[in-house]
């Protein structure tokens, strides 16, 4: 019975980590508000399937006017420039 549930979850675990790897999607790991000079930032940590990726935002806690107030849970990854 455990060994069942451990071999699902593996493979599921394995299709997620598939998807990632194959699509142009990324799911955020960690976020975190950084003070900066004269602004605060929002910094976010995404997984692609093969590393990891970072993005900054303005942080606005309203998130009304300029800035976000939390990281998108998924974001797109840009094609790399070809020669």
């Amino acid at each position: 019975m455990i060994l069942k549930l451990v071999s699902t979850f593996l493979a599921l675990a394995g299709i997620a980590w598939l998807a990632l790897v194959f699509s142009s999607r990324a799911i955020l790991v960690n976020e975190q508000v950084v003070q900066a000079t004269l602004h605060e930032r929002l910094e976010c940590v995404y997984f692609t399937g093969t590393h990891t990726l970072h993005k900054s935002y303005w942080y606005s806690r309203s998130d009304t006017f300029v800035g976000r107030a939390a990281c998108p849970r998924w974001d797109r990854v840009q094609a790399a420039p070809g020669p």
